[in-house]
């Protein structure tokens, strides 16, 4: 056993990792991004973890990173762990079956519904970590009203697992799409992180200037000004 520092949405946290364990093998104090943990976390809307099965160790080393755990299993799920994450104090788990590749409406509106009321961060769990990117694009089309064509480009810009790099997904792709509403009106997306970029143009000098900014903090730079 030795000790490592996991980084990602709150600050590093020292956890035990077993160096026996495949998914957890690292070395020393090696600082574990969340990736090697089997844990995605798309810049859309930024504060939700996506992953598939995990061990009880992982678990353990993420449950202090995020406030709510769903699992779009059932409870017995073996990559679940809920005693994990209640013993690290987490108060926030909840089952909600999301079969594939065509839930019903009640368990969406229960998916959709957790997405909305639950505190965040909040990890998404399924077996492979494609029916939860599903959800969670369900669940910005109704919140924001993307039409298919904001939608799929969308999932293309955040890189989904199960719409760019899953092979076996096509029926959950297609079932996604069939949701958007008739007739929606392109939405653009918008990222958790505040992100402003604007380009300015002086004619004088036939020169252009940018702006990249944050919302949030009000702290911007400009690139390449006019002096």
């Amino acid at each position: 056993m030795g000790c490592a520092q996991v980084s990602g949405l709150s600050d590093p946290l020292e956890v035990k990792v077993d160096a026996s364990s495949a998914q957890d093998a690292v070395s020393g104090s090696a600082l574990v991004p969340l990736e090697q943990l089997g844990v995605e976390v798309p810049a859309v809307p930024g504060d939700v973890g996506l992953c598939g099965q995990l061990s009880a160790e992982s678990v353990r080393a993420l449950s202090g990173r995020f406030k709510s755990w769903i699992n779009l299993n059932s409870e017995d799920d073996t990559g679940f762990h809920p005693e994990e994450l209640k013993r690290a104090g987490m108060k926030h788990v909840a089952v909600r079956p999301f079969p594939a590749p065509a839930p019903t409406e009640e368990q969406v509106a229960a998916g959709c519904e957790a997405l909305d009321t639950l505190p965040r961060p909040l990890m998404l769990q399924c077996t492979s970590g494609n029916r939860v990117g599903a959800l969670l694009m369900c669940w910005l089309m109704r919140k924001y009203g993307y039409s298919a064509e904001s939608l799929q480009q969308l999932a293309k810009d955040i890189d989904l697992r199960f719409w760019t790099r899953c092979t076996k997904c096509g029926p959950m792709r297609e079932w996604l799409l069939k949701q958007v509403p008739a007739g929606a009106i392109p939405a653009v997306p918008k990222a958790a992180t505040g992100l402003v970029f604007t380009q300015l143009f002086d004619e004088e000098s036939c020169t252009f200037t940018y702006v990249l900014g944050c919302s949030e903090t009000k702290e911007a730079v400009l690139i390449d000004p006019v002096l």
